[in-house]
């Protein structure tokens, strides 16, 4: 009976004592909620398209992109740190591809909208800059 409970205490704390996992979709989700403290991520899709584990950090590529509107986006790339409650962002490393702009702190801007005078897609009527939200700090 005794070993039984030690048994079941040692599998409690190895299971209770798990780091993130290394999937694409642990990663997304530390994006998404670090990003989220800073822009209304809600109306945003956002996808991994590619990641490199290297043991407690990995590289990720992110594309952003307007909900239903997947070609009028940008795609980012994010160094991540593995903690205990899991993935989240330790270095932005640019903006790669840019369709609807990004703000200076790599956030994405308006989706699929402009920023600081970035150019609207093809066909979109004008808009005016005063009649934006102000920017989430």
């Amino acid at each position: 009976m005794k070993t039984l409970s030690i048994f079941a205490f040692s599998l409690l704390l190895l299971t209770g004592c798990s780091k993130a996992p290394e999937t694409s979709e642990a990663v997304k989700k530390g994006i998404i909620t670090d990003l989220a403290k800073k822009v209304d991520v809600n109306n945003m899709d956002v996808q991994v398209t590619s990641i490199a584990f290297h043991g407690d950090t990995a590289d990720a590529m992110v594309n952003f992109a307007p909900k239903g509107q997947p070609n009028a986006g940008m795609q980012m790339r994010y160094t991540m740190e593995k903690k205990e409650d899991g993935w989240h962002i330790a270095a932005r490393k640019g903006n790669v591809a840019a369709h609807g702009g990004a703000t200076a702190s790599g956030v994405p801007a308006v989706p699929g909208g402009a920023a600081a005078g970035g150019e609207m897609p093809a066909g979109h009527p004008p808009v005016d800059p005063s009649s934006l939200p102000p920017a989430k700090q």
